[in-house]
């Protein structure tokens, strides 16, 4: 009865805080995977099959400039030209896709350095899509802190140390005093609002430079006001590979701190990517989609982003939303038969090919 009582509850949440489209999504979308599954097992023809498969999430790098260079971020390592997004392709991209529900506009660069960011957060507002920001607090003023705390839905400030040295040597062209003050600047313009959104969240991506510095992380968090913690996974690409601590130490780490995050009331979520996790599960071809910059059209932010060394990422692009229809590319022949072998439980090349975590072939275990 408790279970079904907490679900009504966050049904209600929803619903207040994103809309009828958004509730309707969370409530039936794993009834539609379970669907879609189903008619991939059952050799549905791709008409019938993709017609439950829309796009609902929509990840939109909106800038391939950035004013860091992380050193968990294929900005440190690869030649990425600099490119903002307009806001008319923006608006173009919007119209083409007008199922969205959610909107995270961010890829390889930071979002804050595209001068029509702000517009951008107007326009989606305006249709009623929950907008989702991750940021690195870099670049800002008082204007940019009162516009971020009113437009965006969820912020997620990018800051994997717990202490000024640390925090500079991951964040490569950062400072720590800086970026504190920044998120004191925005705390304070959210509070001036007098409503609790947007919702705030700390992320940390936990590796062997910063795992010890999980507790002061914490300890960062509650002075700042913010009672929820992201703690990630590091994508192990070539460079920092040596980096990398496996599961069982982070889930150890963790668990270490956990007394500390209640004592502070800081809410601590992670996702820590298993060998484990079966292909299937991913849920990336069924209602998300990663564009990039120039448009270009990805099945997921893994494969748009975390891109295999020496490769161009245009490579592994399903086509161009900005160039084709989107029905063309969404409900084409490429993204049927990455469905197809995603939902048998078959890692699809393009998954193996661009540091893709998330997903595992049962059959490769």
């Amino acid at each position: 009865m408790s279970k079904l009582r907490n679900r009504l509850n966050r049904a209600k949440e929803m619903l207040k805080k994103r809309g009828l489209g958004f509730l309707f999504n969370w409530i039936f979308s794993p009834l539609r995977k379970k669907m879609v599954i189903w008619l991939y097992k059952n050799n549905a023809t791709a008409d019938l099959a993709n017609a439950l498969c829309s796009v609902k999430q929509l990840q939109l790098e909106i800038t391939s400039r950035c004013n860091f260079r992380c050193i968990m971020c294929d900005q440190a390592y690869r030649c990425i030209k600099g490119k903002d997004l307009n806001l008319s392709d923006f608006e173009t991209i919007l119209d083409k896709l007008p199922g969205i529900t959610t909107l995270c506009p961010q890829g390889l660069g930071e979002p804050l350095l595209n001068p029509d960011f702000m517009a951008m957060l107007e326009l989606a507002k305006k249709r009623a899509i929950y907008t989702y920001v991750n940021t690195n607090f870099g670049l800002f003023t008082e204007n940019i802190a009162k516009e971020l705390a009113r437009l965006a839905d969820s912020v997620t400030i990018s800051f994997s140390a717990g202490t000024k040295e640390t925090y500079e040597l991951i964040h490569k062209g950062s400072s720590f005093e800086k970026t504190i003050k920044n998120i004191k600047m925005f705390m304070r313009a959210k509070k001036e609002l007098g409503h609790k959104d947007p919702e705030v969240e700390l992320k940390f991506v936990i590796m062997s430079k910063n795992i010890n510095e999980l507790g002061d992380f914490i300890k960062i968090a509650d002075e700042l006001g913010i009672r929820r913690v992201f703690i990630d996974d590091l994508i192990p690409l070539k460079e920092i590979k040596h980096l990398k601590v496996d599961n069982e130490e982070s889930v150890k780490a963790i668990e270490k701190v956990k007394k500390i995050a209640e004592e502070k009331n800081v809410k601590i979520n992670f996702d820590l990517r298993r060998q484990s996790l079966s292909v299937n599960k991913c849920t990336w071809p069924i209602d998300n989609v990663f564009i990039d910059v120039e448009g270009n059209v990805y099945p997921c932010c893994n494969i748009g982003v975390f891109f295999a060394e020496g490769d161009s990422r245009e490579k592994f692009s399903f086509g161009n939303i900005l160039k084709q229809d989107a029905n063309e590319i969404w409900k084409g022949k490429q993204y049927h038969q990455l469905r197809k072998m995603m939902m048998r439980n078959k890692t699809p090349a393009v998954c193996k090919m661009a540091n893709c975590l998330y997903v595992h072939s049962s059959e490769e275990k």
